[in-house]
């Protein structure tokens, strides 16, 4: 049985920004300030079949799909972004952004 199916990561990751939010404000890191930045402006949806909940974090991908291909490109470009919580320390872990 695939346990992940069954998780609302959207809630999950609502609720850890929630919890979290005095940690990123205040921490001076780059990727903290980056999630902080991501949960305040965040337009992108959850990618379900692309999180994951494992003992050790929770992966909560965030993407979506442009539908710009044209004649001479047919490809549609993308973005990705992958937040990673650590279950251990309890924070955010890290920031990825990818764009193709």
């Amino acid at each position: 049985m695939e346990i992940n199916e069954y998780i609302d990561f959207q809630k999950m990751f609502d609720k850890l920004a929630e919890e979290n939010m005095q940690c990123l404000e205040e921490d001076a890191e780059e990727y903290e300030k980056d999630i902080l930045t991501f949960i305040k402006e965040n337009p992108l949806q959850l990618v379900l079949s692309e999180c994951e909940l494992r003992d050790d974090l929770i992966v909560f991908d965030f993407g979506e799909e442009q539908n710009d291909a044209n004649e001479s490109n047919n490809q549609n470009s993308w973005i990705s972004v992958i937040i990673t919580y650590n279950r251990r320390d309890e924070l955010f872990s890290s920031y990825s952004y990818e764009q193709g």
